[in-house]
């Protein structure tokens, strides 16, 4: 194995020999030393191919003329700017070749006349040394005579420093992968290798963890991997471009850009412009053309399992199970998951912790789309018909056993399609559907996000579509429960095909079906109108729970439960209350306004108490106040 210290040892020779021999060269040519011969260069020469014998790997002079396909001319040229900054009163050389006192560095007209084989192309703006900025022009004499000066950048790499291009802190090396590449990651390799020669020079790569697969994609083909938010780029894109293209030559690299959809206009023209190795990480494709796509498919859930054990180290054992059900349930980076094993496993209870931990890393996204319902309701506060709560139960039971079922079982290898878990909850409003949610989420110690399908609805074409799926794309890895309110805003009968809307209307609901199905967590639509929603969408729907309104045991049982133990209370006539013909949810708001009444009395809750709020709660719903009921026995 060759060491750095002994190659940068060998490049040190190297380079001191070959600047030397440019000192010669302009030395015979001003005739300011009469000891020197021609045949003392052809000596040098002879050093320098020893010298290059030497050298356990290319030296970075060999690596920069092969990577940037210099002829001899131009690599002659950098060598002279290279001359200029390193070796002492190289300026007095300038000026005693020039004939010119004042010109006390490298010019064209001194590289055209001193280096061997000089062509105008190599010092035109459109050639390699200029285009790519491996060399300056200063000042504002005439061509012939403006100083030429090499980049920071690339002296520092002739000297054999491995240092970034200080012009682009934005720009950073992405961190080492050490554990084997990912099936994903492999592909994108194949992918990568494929691709060379090809004239598209921009890849996407669509879905999460893009950034890992990308570096050990890179890590496989030997590039080293940089990335940069696409926030960051700076104007004018075309200079960062020709810039970074001298980057990815001189450090072997590869640029990932991040966040892409946030400034695809730059994005766009970076692309349109990059000669060197360009990807993009996506959450979905972004529009642009001469692009290879590669889509990443969630990892395996034995491979994520594998990544929690390792990160978890002598911990897992007793987890293993656990862990196959975190591994289904949320989709979390490697890096996330380092993370949550670290801090989980100093705690008391690892288990809560990890389960805890991830849904706490998966909620960002989702948190600045939707609706986080945090509840603490179970079984006990949810009052609804048996064969409604069956169907509850079972939703449930799928859900907690998705993962047996699906992996260990093998049914997700017969069919990758419709895994998702999708149920209807079709009933009157306040009938309780989004408390059972809220009791499927707790049983489940799963996040409950509830989103009003009717905001997501726009009249132009494409829209929806593409609301649904950013809602989507952020639930992913959460594996929380969604909740789709009105979805007889999407949902309704089947329109006949007049026009494009119509045919759009329905591709909408095949969208948002589609999506239901490939989601891996639970998704709910709620509907006040059962009998509006087209049958043949209904067919595509899992489980469908019907919540009629509660008949009198129920509502007694409603009250019963409507206030917290710690409510001071008289004695309540349960059944006056049930008498009354109200849902849930009007009786949760009347034990609410009653509570509050008594509060401001300073009294317990009374009868009359809740008396005048139901009356204001028939009032609010435009319903007739049942006088003959809330004046009779018990009251």
């Amino acid at each position: 194995m060759i060491s750095s210290a002994q190659w940068q040892q060998a490049n040190q020779e190297f380079i001191e020999i070959a600047l030397e021999r440019v000192r010669f060269r302009l030395a015979l040519m001003a005739g300011t030393d009469e000891n020197l011969l021609a045949e003392d260069i052809a000596v040098l020469d002879r050093r320098l191919v020893a010298a290059t014998e030497r050298m356990p790997a290319p030296s970075a002079f060999h690596q920069l003329s092969e990577s940037f396909r210099l002829t001899d001319f131009e690599a002659e040229l950098v060598l002279l700017c290279a001359a200029m900054e390193t070796l002492p009163r190289f300026g007095d050389l300038c000026a005693a070749c020039q004939d010119d006192p004042l010109l006390t560095f490298p010019t064209f007209g001194l590289a055209m006349a001193a280096l061997p084989n000089p062509s105008w192309v190599a010092v035109s703006p459109a050639g390699v040394l200029r285009k790519l900025r491996l060399i300056d022009v200063e000042g504002g004499l005439s061509l012939v005579r403006n100083r030429i000066r090499i980049s920071e950048r690339l002296l520092h790499f002739l000297l054999g420093l491995d240092i970034l291009e200080p012009s682009l802190p934005f720009v950073t090396r992405c961190e080492p992968v050490d554990t084997p590449a990912s099936a994903m990651a492999l592909r994108l390799r194949d992918v990568t290798m494929a691709w060379v020669g090809h004239r598209a020079r921009t890849m996407q790569i669509v879905g999460q963890n893009a950034e890992r697969c990308f570096v050990e994609a890179c890590q496989c083909v030997g590039l080293q991997p940089f990335r940069v938010d696409a926030v960051n780029l700076p104007e004018p894109i075309e200079e960062f471009a020709d810039v970074w293209a001298r980057e990815a030559l001189l450090t072997t690299g590869a640029l990932l850009v991040i966040n892409p959809e946030a400034n695809l206009p730059a994005v766009t023209k970076l692309a349109a412009r990059a000669n060197f190795p360009l990807y993009l990480a996506t959450s979905e494709r972004v529009d642009l053309p001469d692009t290879v796509d590669t889509y990443l498919d969630p990892a395996p859930t034995a491979e994520v399992t594998d990544l929690w054990a390792r990160a978890l180290g002598d911990k897992a054992g007793p987890l293993l199970g656990e862990l196959e059900i975190l591994s289904e349930t949320f989709r979390l980076n490697p890096d996330q998951i380092q993370g949550i094993a670290d801090l989980a496993g100093a705690a008391p209870d690892v288990k809560a912790a990890l389960w805890d931990g991830c849904r706490a890393a998966t909620r960002r996204r989702l948190d600045q789309i939707a609706h986080r319902i945090q509840s603490q309701m179970r079984w006990a506060d949810l009052v609804v018909a048996d064969d409604t709560k069956a169907v509850l139960t079972d939703i449930a039971s799928h859900v907690r056993n998705r993962s047996r079922v699906y992996g260990e079982w093998g049914f997700g290898e017969r069919n990758v399609r419709g895994l998702g878990i999708s149920a209807l909850f079709a009933g009157p409003s306040g009938t309780g559907k989004t408390l059972a949610a809220e009791v499927i989420a707790g049983e489940l110690n799963l996040d409950l996000y509830v989103i009003d399908l009717s905001q997501l609805v726009s009249k132009y074409i494409g829209e929806t579509e593409k609301n649904l799926r950013r809602v989507f794309q952020a639930a992913e890895g959460a594996g929380a429960v969604l909740v789709f309110d009105e979805a007889d805003a999407v949902f309704g009968q089947r329109s006949e095909v007049r026009d494009s809307h119509d045919r759009y209307a329905n591709m909408e609901v095949s969208y948002l079906l589609q999506l239901t199905e490939s989601y891996r967590g639970l998704v709910i639509l709620t509907t006040n109108m059962r009998q509006s929603l087209d049958q043949a969408f209904m067919r595509r729907i899992r489980f469908v729970a019907h919540f009629a309104f509660p008949e009198y045991a129920q509502r007694r049982a409603m009250w019963e439960r409507a206030f917290p133990e710690r409510v001071p209370m008289t004695e309540l006539d349960y059944d006056a209350l049930a008498k009354l013909n109200l849902t849930g949810g009007n009786i949760r708001s009347i034990a609410i306004n009653a509570a509050f009444r008594a509060a401001a009395e300073g009294t317990p809750v009374t009868m009359g108490q809740i008396a005048i709020a139901a009356r204001a709660e028939f009032a609010k719903h435009d319903r007739p106040v049942p006088e003959h009921e809330l004046s009779g026995d018990g009251w």
